[in-house]
């Protein structure tokens, strides 16, 4: 391999490496998760919260409605209110500092 080789297989292996690590799920993806893991599927979950198939399908691709993330939440036996902070974003991990390492 030559060095522009070997420099796109390293960009391509950085690139592969950022792409597989995700530090936190958004709202649609926690939902979506624990309706896979508890095999409960959007009809399932509209006819438990009463709710539309739609309005489960808007949530499930990211729109923040809350009441719909309450109803599926409380059915998934999550927390509503950790779960609408989610969705809006609201939670950031506090601060950490290292010693040796500079902030930015």
């Amino acid at each position: 391999m030559d060095t522009s080789e070997v420099e796109a297989w390293r960009w391509s292996a950085k690139k592969r490496i950022v792409e597989m690590i995700q530090l936190e799920d958004f709202h649609e993806d926690i939902l979506g998760k624990a309706m896979r893991g508890l095999g409960v599927g959007k009809n399932a979950m509209a006819a438990r919260t009463n709710l539309e198939k739609s309005q489960i399908e808007s949530v499930l691709s990211g729109q923040v409605d809350e009441e719909v993330i309450r109803l599926m939440a409380l059915q998934l036996e999550l927390d509503p209110r950790k779960l609408i902070c989610s969705a809006h974003k609201e939670w950031r991990p506090s601060s950490l500092s290292i010693c040796g390492l500079k902030p930015k």
